[in-house]
């Protein structure tokens, strides 16, 4: 088992010790171990999974990317390569996210190619630009592509909360944001997020703060305010997405309200908006 997982080793004690680093550089610790284990009426013998003993997010990972310790590919027969989840609004505290797999699995409508990078299990994908509102940022061309040894690009993740943007996109959007959201600035004394304005979640929406568009290879995707700000007081929200050095992740927040399909086969990523409560 530890030969074939990546990031896994033996311990001292013999036991097969994993370190796993998200996109976001949290990192969580255990020891890998093998089940079998019965859900409705599937029966799955000797699953590989991890002992959670530490984590700087405080809790474990359902592991869905393209690694073949996933459950995606560890049941492939089942999986087919494909899955899909439906992340509902962070407003409905009490909702539940179904994941699907196989034949039951939503992977229907508009697509985007889904990249090889040097992190060749994460779902790396080719953003093209930004709008905010009915305006596009019109990056750099190539703004958000791998380079020629798989560095970089744009990388979808559930996992991670917030998302990032290479500096000079961050920089363009803050830039944008800055002339068109209808708040009053405001700086938050304890709080990761930097870029921030005097609101409460009743103020998450159009005009006050502009719609993002995600214009992707083949596919664009719209999300609201709600989206793209949380609320970090009572007093104060501030945008979901920080300056990173070298990827983009369009992580868990931005994916609220959307429906994300992924075929490891075709090496295809869906995404529509829609009604959690109805897929």
């Amino acid at each position: 088992m530890c030969r074939v997982a990546d990031g896994a080793g033996c311990d001292r004690e013999n036991k097969c010790a994993f370190n796993a680093v998200g996109s976001d550089g949290s990192s969580t610790e255990g020891i890998l171990a093998t089940e079998n284990v019965i859900y409705s009426d599937q029966k799955f013998s000797n699953l590989m999974f991890g002992c959670v003993h530490g984590s700087s997010k405080g809790f474990g990972v359902f592991g869905l990317d393209m690694s073949k310790e996933s459950f995606v590919n560890q049941y492939e027969n089942l999986t087919r390569g494909r899955f899909s989840y439906c992340l509902p609004s962070l407003k409905n505290g009490d909702a539940i996210t179904t994941v699907k797999f196989g034949d039951n699995a939503n992977v229907l409508g508009d697509y985007t190619p889904i990249k090889v990078g040097k992190e060749g299990n994460a779902y790396n994908v080719n953003l093209l630009d930004i709008s905010v509102g009915n305006e596009r940022l019109n990056v750099k061309a190539g703004s958000f592509e791998m380079d020629q040894n798989g560095n970089g690009g744009t990388i979808i993740d559930a996992g991670t909360m917030i998302s990032f943007l290479t500096q000079p996109v961050y920089d363009a959007l803050v830039s944008k944001l800055n002339k068109t959201v209808q708040l009053a600035p405001s700086q938050p004394q304890q709080s990761q997020l930097s870029f921030c304005f005097k609101g409460t979640q009743k103020d998450l929406i159009a005009p006050k703060i502009p719609d993002l568009t995600f214009h992707f290879e083949g596919l664009n995707v719209t999300v609201p305010a709600f989206n793209v700000f949380v609320p970090v007081n009572e007093e104060t929200v501030c945008l979901a997405i920080l300056p990173s050095a070298d990827v983009a992740v369009f992580g868990g927040v931005l994916q609220q309200g959307l429906n994300l399909g992924f075929d490891v086969k075709e090496m295809r990523a869906y995404m529509k908006s829609t009604d959690c409560g109805k897929v």
